[in-house]
């Protein structure tokens, strides 16, 4: 879709050193309380940036969607958009994490929230002025996939320099909370606002939210540059990374697990769409209806991560969420009730939501602060890169089956199986702390 800043954004170094130096002591209450990361002013600032921006993307996205519905009535044209915003993620993402790891990361981020927004803008003026077209579309997403591309590694990375390892978990979960309260938000305005006023709302209120953020950036004092010094090439940097990956188990499977959930699963969102209109017999007010039926869980997911900071055995949180996500996906295939389908897809939500949560945790705990960059835009490009390609084969086969449920059930059967395979096959994931 055209917005793709906010799908991986689920996620101070200042308050730490003043900290140590006025020797105050923080109690565990303080930091693991659910709002912990909140505390620091750096990470506050750009968590309700964050809040404000993510709302525009979510009523971006709604709008898109629904936009190139009634432009093309097809929903491989809906999977067409998603796989176009994933080429530049696909080629772009490793490069860009290497830079996150060598360069400024809060200037980094100013350069490609700002492009983003400008880009919002574009769409929204090209639909005032009815000179929008599906061919206009796909150019603005992948001009916007572009600096995504750049922003997801930077932004991930940035999390641990502003809060420090204690907090880390609580900012992970928080900064999920952000993207996923927009979620309840946007969705339900953007049904009301696109059945009032017309998709170009819905873009012109994106592309002013992207000021929060940017001026939460702005007030950012804490070093966010990052730690590899070392000399060697952009490749070099590159092999180190999939080294780092291919040999750390934990971190190998975990990659793997993302990927066939990225893949074959978590593009259900893309045929949303198709959902409102040819099976629950809708209008956009139903699809932002669904859409935020999805958030609603996925706010609780996101809370119930920020709550972890301290809980053992991550690795069965992991394992059991993302079951409930596959399992709850194949009974909202079946599920031709609305109050039925909201249900379930608040629970899908919730799992999907724990899932790449504690995901996303575990793998910035695994890596050293000189991987943390390259690492974490591997991680992007499945979430951002490998999603948008497995829309393209979800809508394409449900085109060609003419039964988007069907696919929607067959992805959710198959991540079941995937996790019921590591949980047998990856002992260690199991007893991960």
């Amino acid at each position: 879709m055209a917005s793709v800043k906010g799908i991986i954004q689920e996620e101070a170094v200042g308050a730490i050193e003043a900290t140590e130096e006025t020797n105050v002591v923080e109690s565990p209450a303080q930091t693991n309380s659910l709002f912990a990361a909140l505390a620091i002013p750096d990470f506050r600032h750009l968590w309700i940036g964050s809040l404000i921006s993510n709302v525009g993307s979510w009523m971006q996205l709604i709008g898109t969607g629904w936009l190139v519905l009634q432009l093309t009535h097809s929903p491989f044209w809906l999977g067409v958009v998603s796989f176009t915003g994933a080429v530049p993620i696909l080629v772009l993402s490793l490069f860009a994490g290497v830079l996150a790891d060598r360069v400024d990361r809060r200037r980094l981020l100013l350069v490609t929230q700002s492009t983003a927004g400008v880009l919002a803008l574009l769409l929204a003026v090209l639909v005032t002025l009815h000179r929008i077209n599906i061919v206009l579309i796909l150019i603005i997403t992948a001009l916007t996939a572009t600096a995504m591309a750049f922003n997801m590694p930077a932004w991930q990375a940035m999390i641990p320099d502003l809060v420090g390892k204690e907090r880390l978990t609580n900012a992970v979960g928080l900064n999920s909370a952000a993207f996923n309260g927009a979620a309840v938000i946007g969705p339900a305005f953007a049904g009301l606002i696109v059945g009032t006023f017309g998709v170009s709302v819905c873009f012109y209120l994106n592309a002013i939210s992207f000021i929060a953020v940017i001026g939460a950036l702005l007030r950012i004092k804490a070093s966010c540059t990052g730690s590899d010094s070392t000399r060697a090439s952009i490749t070099e940097s590159l092999g180190g990374g999939l080294h780092f990956i291919s040999h750390h188990r934990i971190v190998f499977v975990l990659f793997w697990m993302a990927a066939i959930t990225s893949l074959l699963a978590r593009p259900y969102l893309q045929l949303m769409p198709v959902i409102a209109e040819s099976v629950l017999h809708g209008g956009p007010r139903t699809y932002g209806t669904l859409m935020a039926a999805n958030g609603v869980g996925a706010l609780a997911g996101a809370l119930l991560t920020a709550s972890l900071n301290r809980v053992t055995h991550k690795g069965f949180v992991l394992l059991g969420s993302a079951l409930a996500f596959g399992i709850a996906l194949i009974a909202f295939a079946s599920s031709r009730n609305l109050i039925l389908s909201l249900a379930l897809l608040a629970l899908i939500g919730g799992g999907t939501t724990l899932y790449m949560g504690t995901t996303n945790t575990v793998l910035l705990t695994q890596v050293t602060d000189e991987m943390r960059g390259r690492v974490m835009s591997m991680y992007s490009l499945i979430g951002a890169g490998v999603m948008p390609v497995g829309a393209l084969v979800l809508g394409g086969a449900a085109s060609a089956v003419a039964n988007p449920p069907l696919v929607i059930a067959i992805g959710g059967a198959i991540v079941a199986a995937n996790v019921l395979v590591m949980a047998i096959g990856a002992p260690a994931l199991r007893k991960m702390e």
